[in-house]
């Protein structure tokens, strides 16, 4: 056969696998039925955070969408001595979970959680609480739901994609490079990416595998499926690439199943969810992955070209021919993944901001990060390298592409691992797709601690529907509850606009318990924020200002703070610079504190002396010039939290001290009562500072010199007193 009608039977071949691969893809879709990227959870039985006045006998969860029950239920709390397992079932084609709880619940509060399958692959828990005979508090508005992470399955992703793309992209770019191989040392090199393609097929079939082993519940989903048939396909392209070289036909299976693989990827992921034009947002998906594919095919055929040319000894303009060639195609790849990738992102996406405050944007942006140092590195090789390759008279040249090329192909590998995680990650959309059917909770409590001169006053705010409802607790210097008091609440700060409007904007605050003053007002604002003005007998009056976080996030405030309470008991040393004060108007107490486990503390406090302990021994002494005085001490317990418990905990927002990232956390401590705010280190989980409200106790601590080491000693001998 002559080159000419080579080149034309290899144009027809790949204009009627394209016409098939379109027709395949347009079948898919319409066979395909409407299923959500994350199954939503829209309702359940009881609601969460409710009362209910016997223990029910099941609890149903219903969702948007069919999903599958991937293990038992586990019910704990109440009158439970340990977590058992329940079995749950599916009704309603699949859209509720139905789950049978034990018999003679007594009084408590309880907690059901529950593991599902959406159609996409995605596996989820979440929990939902409610009392017998009692109201659950501080618990979620919302039933918690969230993606559950699985390392064997994004693995298992990260190889099937890596195989689809190197499968998908060498059997395309063979169809265009082919002209080239008759160029003089490229006899090897069908060989060479035979064996490359048998790889990507098995790597393919691999993944495919591993992510079904994941989620043994997949099949029957469009996620399982999907993947079950893809994996099916690479095994057979694996086969029938090893007898490609010398027959046709097969060579052409194999391509046609190389080409088909692009099309796995976008059927088994998010691009199907509701609420897309999927006739727009599939296609544009599928072009995005064909043109990542066709960039990581053209690298490795040029590896393979290279690593050919090296071997037979061939002059490097042989190979340039092929680079010259992949550029152009290079040039038309990478603008389709940079239109694509934008079209992609719209789909996704609400606002921009998305892309730094979710973990799907972040993702997105590393991805977007290496995929600009991967045009740099293209655009060296157009510039620099392939120069070199036309007039070079020795094999340096390809050694140095080669290297480029593998360079190139290694991040590639990396974002496909991105991607893989991607696949893992709810996007935006689907995360801001709020239930139409959603019945409302109880709304979460956010607790303040605030200082107003001598008084200590604690602020729990409710939201729900519109509506605050403002519950401030005033105790007086003495510690107990002041009920002599007129308190009332409006919108906005001193001077805010809010406050301008008048005596409209005030609500009275009317008594609701001793020391307590309830008031409800209404706003429709994201994060408000609230005046409380407190008057005292004789006309005196503080102000104090809150605002209320947009998304106090409960669940997760609690697990922070039992992470903060882990890492600061399992420090084996630390400092502490504390500020203590009374009242508005005397002169705070600043105290050094220096720990050292088990049980050995030192501080000094400006004008109230200072002290050692070490055990069952102290030292004092009331200032530099003094003796030390030794008195017998109760064994002490350091680190030492500040907290008895946690009620109500909030994140309030983030921030940075002394440099690092923190998240700030509020709660209450009715126990002694106290009000506390905590700057909890995003990266370490140590608190950074603790604030503390208390009647005549208004604290703010600073923490550092973690696991330095401190040498704390008993005093010298000569300067401990002899009495």
């Amino acid at each position: 056969m002559s080159k000419l009608n080579e080149a034309r039977l290899g144009q027809r071949w790949m204009r009627a696998t394209l016409l098939l691969g379109v027709v395949v893809l347009f079948g898919l879709i319409a066979a395909t039925p409407s299923a959500s990227a994350h199954a939503q959870l829209v309702r359940t039985l009881p609601a969460q955070a409710s009362e209910q006045a016997k223990a029910p006998a099941t609890v149903t969860f219903v969702f948007d969408e069919a999903v599958r029950s991937t293990r038992p239920a586990q019910v704990s709390g109440g009158v439970l001595t340990a977590t058992v397992e329940r079995p749950a079932r599916l009704t309603e084609n699949g859209r509720a979970l139905v789950v049978s709880l034990p018999r003679d619940l007594g009084r408590g509060v309880y907690d059901v959680t529950w593991h599902v399958l959406s159609d996409d692959g995605h596996q989820e828990l979440g929990t939902l609480t409610f009392g017998v005979g009692v109201k659950p508090g501080g618990v979620p508005a919302v039933a918690a739901e969230r993606t559950q992470r699985n390392l064997p399955l994004t693995v298992g992703r990260w190889f099937f994609l890596l195989g689809v793309l190197a499968a998908a992209g060498l059997a395309g770019l063979g169809l265009a490079l082919r002209p080239v191989l008759s160029e003089p040392g490229f006899a090897a090199a069908p060989a060479l990416v035979a064996r490359v393609s048998i790889a990507a097929f098995v790597l393919a079939a691999a993944g495919a595998g591993l992510e079904l082993v994941s989620l043994p519940a997949a099949m029957g989903t469009r996620f399982g499926d999907v993947t079950a048939v893809a994996g099916g396909l690479a095994l057979i392209g694996a086969l029938t690439t090893a007898f490609a070289l010398g027959h046709a036909r097969a060579a052409r299976i194999s391509t046609t199943i190389g080409l088909a693989l692009v099309l796995a990827p976008p059927l088994a992921g998010h691009v199907l969810s509701p609420g897309r034009l999927r006739a727009v947002a599939v296609p544009v998906d599928v072009i995005h992955t064909a043109a990542a594919a066709a960039w990581l095919g053209g690298i490795l055929w040029l590896v393979m070209l290279a690593s050919a040319a090296v071997r037979a000894g061939a002059l490097s303009s042989s190979l340039g021919v092929a680079a010259r060639r992949f550029s152009a195609i290079a040039l038309v790849v990478i603008a389709v993944l940079g239109l694509s990738g934008i079209a992609r992102a719209i789909v996704e996406f609400q606002r921009v901001s998305q892309l730094w405050s979710t973990g799907y944007g972040q993702l997105l942006l590393v991805k977007t990060a290496i995929f600009l140092v991967l045009i740099g590195i293209g655009a060296m090789n157009r510039s620099r390298l392939l120069p070199r390759l036309r007039v070079a008279r020795d094999g340096s040249a390809v050694v140095r592409i080669r290297q480029s090329l593998a360079a190139e192909a290694l991040l590639l590998a990396v974002i496909a691992a991105v991607v893989a995680l991607l696949g893992s990650t709810t996007p935006p959309r689907s995360l801001a797709a709020a239930p139409a059917t959603a019945v409302p909770v109880t709304a979460t409590t956010t607790t303040f601690g605030r200082q107003a001169d001598e008084l200590a006053v604690g602020v729990a705010v409710r939201r729900g529907g519109g509506t605050v409802a403002v519950d401030t607790t005033v105790l007086g210097a003495a510690g107990a509850p002041d009920d002599r008091l007129r308190v009332d609440v409006a919108p906005g700060s001193p001077g805010s606009p809010g406050a301008a409007a008048g005596a409209s904007a005030t609500t009275p605050a009317t008594a609701c318990g001793a020391g307590r003053y309830c008031a409800t007002l209404r706003t429709d604002a994201a994060a408000p924020k609230l005046r409380i003005r407190v008057r005292r007998i004789g006309g005196r009056t503080s102000t104090v200002t809150v605002r209320l976080p947009t998304d106090p996030q409960p669940a997760r405030a609690a697990a922070l703070v039992a992470a903060d309470e882990r890492a600061l008991l399992a420090l084996r040393s630390l400092v502490v610079h504390e500020r203590l004060a009374g009242d508005g108007h005397s002169t705070p107490l600043t105290t050094v504190f220096r720990m050292a486990a088990p049980d050995r503390l030192a501080y000094s406090s400006r004008g109230a002396g200072d002290a050692i302990i070490i055990g069952d021994r102290r030292w004092d002494r009331s200032g530099d010039q003094a003796r030390w005085q030794q008195s017998p001490q109760d064994r002490l317990q350091v680190p030492a939290l500040e907290w008895g418990s946690v009620h109500d905990p909030s994140v309030l927002g983030a921030s940075r001290v002394a440099g690092r990232a923190v998240w700030i956390v509020s709660f209450s401590d009715p126990t002694v009562p106290a009000w506390f705010t905590v700057w909890i280190d995003q990266r370490t989980k140590l608190p950074l500072r603790v604030r503390m409200t208390a009647a005549a106790h208004f604290m703010d601590r600073r923490y550092g010199a973690f696991d330095v080491p401190t040498r704390i000693v008993p005093p010298p001998r000569r300067a401990v007193s002899a009495g």
